[in-house]
């Protein structure tokens, strides 16, 4: 592969906060309630609630992200470095967003 090392580092961090994400959950796993709110876009009340399970898909979302992001970067990293630059920053941006929402949920609810 023949990316540069600013292209590196935000998929390092990105793959590190996927890795906390995946810790994260397991570690809180026990404490979590049959259900919990993730859907906050719903009327307020039990629409709002998944399956403890569902929080895994935070995870899953975001490791389909990383992916996409560095097959992209990767395809474009010798015609464009710039635009490989700012694809995997942007996945790291999205990495940070979903793990601080995953924080925030389970701490919500334990």
């Amino acid at each position: 592969m023949n990316l540069d090392q600013s292209t590196k580092l935000g998929f390092r961090f990105s793959s590190s906060l996927l890795a906390l994400s995946f810790l994260w959950l397991a570690f809180w796993w026990l404490k979590l309630p049959p259900q919990v709110p993730l859907l906050y876009s719903r009327p307020y009340g039990e629409s709002r609630l998944i399956n403890s399970w569902g929080l895994w898909l935070l995870p899953l979302l975001l490791a389909a992200i990383i992916l996409a992001g560095r097959k992209a970067a990767k395809s474009l990293a010798v015609p464009d470095r710039l635009l490989a630059q700012l694809i995997i920053w942007l996945t790291a941006a999205a990495s940070l967003i979903i793990f601080i929402a995953l924080i925030r949920t389970v701490l919500l609810i334990t």
